[in-house]
C-alpha cells in the first residue's frame, strides 16, 4: 500500500513552549502549557507510506504530525572477553535465529522466532554457569555519538533520554528463559536462580552507575515491559521492586529522572511499584489492553509521579476520526489533569495507519491548556 505524502503541520502559532520545554517540564514532574503528545512509532509504522516519508524517518515523521518528539537512544557499548559468541539465521526463514555462547565453562545454544523463544538459552544450573561466564565478563564502555546525533535532528522539538538494561528478571524472562522455563527453575533450582538473578544484577549496577555519571542527558529510561503476565506480585517483590529501587537509587544519586517502562499489567503490584521510588512510568496501559486506570496509578504511587500513558489501541487503530476524538476526552479524566501526564499513541509494528488518525489526535489533544 502507497501513502500520499504527508505535509508538515502548520501550527496557529499559539503554542506557549517548544517540545523540548513541554516535555521537560512534564518529565520533571511539572504542568506546562497543555498536555504533551509523544507517539511511539519506529520503522515499520512507516513501512506503507510513500518512499519520501520513509527516508525521512521517525523524527521526521513525528515532527510532521505535530506531535513532541520523545527520543529514545543508547550509549552503553559492550565488549564480551572470554568468550565466542554467533548467530545463524535460518535460510528458510530470516526471521528464526540460532545462537551459540562459547566460554572456558562450556556452550549453550538457543533458537528463537522473531521475539518468540523456540528454545531458551537457560534451563537448568549448569547452562547458568557459562552465562554467568559471559555475563560477568563483559566490559563497559561509553559512546554518546548517537545521542548526539538524535538530538541535533530533534532540535526544539522533543527531547532524548537514553537507557539502561533490563532487571535479571525481566531479562531472563523475556529473553533467555521464557514464562515456563523461568517459573520451573524457580521451583525446581531455587537456591541456584537466587545466585544467578544476584550476580546478573550486579553486573547490573555496574552499568547503571557508569549510565548515571556519564548520561549527557537527566532522564534514563529501564526498559522493564513489567506485567504480571509474565511474573507474580511475590516474584516481583522478591527480585524485581528491589533491583528497580537501586536504578532508581543510582539515578538520584546524580540527579537523573528515572523513568520506568511498564506496558503490561500492573495493577497488582502498584503498591510495590511505589517503593521503588520511580518517577516516570513509561507507557502505563489502561484497559482493556492494560488494567490500570491513570487516576489509580497516581493515587497509589503519589509523590511527583509523571505519566506517559497510552491511548488504548483499540481506541484509536480501529476507530473513526471522531471516535478518536470522543474516546480521549473519554480518557483524559479531570481525576488527573492536574497531574504531570503525556498522551502516548504507540503505533510500533503498526503500518498503513491513515493520517486523518493523527491529525485528529493532534487536534485534540491542543485542547487540553493550563
Amino acid at each position: 500500500m502507497v501513502r500520499q505524502r504527508h505535509q508538515p503541520v502548520k501550527l496557529k502559532g499559539d503554542e506557549a513552549m517548544t517540545g523540548r520545554e513541554r516535555l521537560t517540564r512534564v518529565y520533571d514532574g511539572k504542568l506546562a502549557d497543555r498536555i504533551p503528545w509523544s507517539p511511539l512509532f519506529d520503522e515499520k509504522t512507516l513501512s506503507e507510506y510513500d518512499e519520501s516519508v520513509r527516508k525521512k524517518g521517525i523524527i521526521e515523521f513525528t515532527r510532521n504530525i505535530g506531535a513532541d518528539i520523545f527520543g529514545r537512544c543508547g550509549i552503553i557499548n559492550t565488549e564480551v572477553n572470554g568468550a565466542e559468541c554467533t548467530r545463524v539465521y535460518d535460510e528458510a526463514d530470516p526471521t528464526v535465529y540460532h545462537d551459540e555462547i562459547k566460554t572456558r565453562k562450556g556452550s549453550i545454544k538457543c533458537s528463537n522466532h522473531g521475539h518468540s523463544i523456540v528454545e531458551p538459552l537457560l534451563k537448568a544450573p549448569d547452562s547458568f554457569d557459562v552465562w554467568l561466564d559471559f555475563y560477568e565478563n563483559r566490559t563497559f564502555s561509553v559512546d554518546c555519538a548517537q545521542f548526539f546525533e538524535t538530538e541535533k535532528e530533534i532540535g526544539e522539538d522533543g527531547m532524548t533520554a537514553t537507557f539502561g538494561s533490563a532487571t535479571p528478571v525481566q531479562t531472563l524472562v523475556q529473553n533467555y528463559m521464557g514464562v515456563d522455563n523461568f517459573a520451573y527453575a524457580l521451583a525446581d533450582y531455587p537456591a541456584e536462580m537466587d545466585e544467578l538473578i544476584e550476580r546478573m544484577h550486579r553486573k547490573n549496577v555496574e552499568m547503571y552507575k557508569l549510565v548515571a555519571s556519564k548520561s549527557p542527558t537527566k532522564y534514563v529510561i529501564l526498559v522493564e515491559n513489567t506485567s504480571t503476565t509474565m511474573i507474580s506480585p511475590d516474584i516481583y517483590r522478591k527480585y524485581s521492586m528491589g533491583h528497580v529501587k537501586d536504578f532508581v537509587d543510582i539515578m538520584h544519586e546524580s540527579g537523573k529522572v528515572a523513568i520506568i517502562h511498564m506496558c503490561g499489567l500492573i495493577k497488582d503490584i502498584l503498591p510495590l511499584i511505589k517503593n521503588t521510588g520511580l518517577d516516570v512510568i513509561d507507557c502505563l496501559t489502561p484497559p482493556p489492553t492494560g488494567n490500570v486506570l491513570f487516576e489509580d496509578a497516581y493515587r497509589i504511587i503519589g509523590g511527583r509521579l509523571t505519566i506517559h500513558g497510552l491511548l488504548d489501541p483499540t481506541h484509536w487503530l480501529t476507530c473513526p476520526a471522531e471516535a478518536i476524538r470522543e474516546n480521549i476526552h473519554r480518557l483524559l479524566r479531570k481525576d488527573f489533569l492536574d497531574k504531570p501526564f503525556i498522551l502516548c499513541t504507540a503505533a510500533d509494528g503498526m503500518p498503513g495507519l491513515p493520517l486523518e488518525k493523527f491529525d485528529a489526535i493532534r487536534e485534540t489533544i491542543r485542547e487540553y491548556r493550563f
